[in-house]
């Protein structure tokens, strides 16, 4: 068996015998500078992002004026409501570009809630009270051209 020290020794030499490879890999100098986006850039995609977070919130499907109520697949002769919230944004950050008609693109990550009722009635069932069930992760790509962001 391979004592933890000689484990330690064969990890150091893989990756030092890597570093030639890496650097063969690697953008050319001062490229780090040029990908990264202008200030004013990063800030005008954080208002287009909190914006589009407030839109959603209210013209989205969310919350639970937009109650679904369905008759319980699992528990027959009971029944199921759910609805959506948005949860909080998770990361949000730009991109630069190499095309000169859309020089950024911002991603936006955030998580959308559902909650689940359940009831002997659909009347009950839409009366709560109601738990968190499931949550899901949704990226969404913005592209940045002619001075704006669009969706």
């Amino acid at each position: 068996m391979i004592a933890v020290n000689q484990l330690r020794s064969l990890v150091l030499v893989a990756v030092f015998s890597c570093l030639p490879a890496l650097a063969f890999f690697s953008p050319p100098a001062g490229a780090a500078e040029t990908l990264q986006p202008e200030p004013e850039i990063l800030k005008t995609f954080q208002q287009f992002q909190e914006k589009w977070m407030t839109l959603l919130a209210g013209h989205g499907m969310y919350g639970v004026g937009y109650l679904k109520v369905e008759e319980d697949p699992l528990h027959k002769g009971s029944y199921r409501a759910s609805y959506k919230q948005l949860g909080q944004v998770l990361d949000s950050h730009v991109k630069k570009t190499d095309n000169k008609g859309t020089p950024y693109v911002g991603v936006l990550k955030y998580n959308e809630v559902v909650f689940v009722c359940q009831g002997d009635t659909a009347e009950a069932a839409k009366k709560g009270p109601c738990a968190q069930d499931s949550e899901r992760t949704v990226t969404e790509i913005f592209r940045y051209a002619k001075g704006e962001w669009i969706y």
